[in-house]
């Protein structure tokens, strides 16, 4: 990255950081300069990206998970979903990936075509 680069990428995280949650569309286009587009659309977009508030669930530098997630996989999506959590944790069997918190087995968390933003149709992604 060029030194004029960097100095762009700090001067839009310092107004990230004084003018809050807002200017997450103007870092969203950011990861973009990396980041194909066309793998992020979909039918169905989740909230999050169709915001444009990747860094409600991605680090943009580092991060102990993969993907830059900010938690696990698990826990990232459970923070937004604990409705769908008392569910499962209510059942005594549970699917493998589920039982596992894997969401994006069966799930793009990006955007998908199918319902529920399932990676593909609901045979497909259960036969996987």
């Amino acid at each position: 990255m060029t030194r004029y680069r960097q100095h762009i990428s700090m001067a839009l995280f310092a107004v990230f950081l004084l003018a809050g949650p807002g200017v997450a569309v103007v870092l969203a286009a950011d990861c973009f300069e990396c980041h194909d587009r066309a793998d992020f659309k979909g039918r169905v977009v989740h909230a999050p990206l169709k915001s444009g508030d990747c860094q409600s669930c991605h680090s943009p530098h580092v991060s102990r998970h993969d993907g830059l997630l900010l938690e696990t996989q698990k826990e990232l999506c459970f923070s937004c979903h604990q409705s769908l959590q008392k569910r499962i944790e209510a059942r005594t069997v549970a699917h493998d990936p589920v039982r596992k918190g894997e969401c994006s087995a069966c799930h793009d968390p990006h955007a998908s075509d199918h319902r529920d933003l399932l990676s593909g149709s609901l045979s497909q992604s259960c036969s996987a």
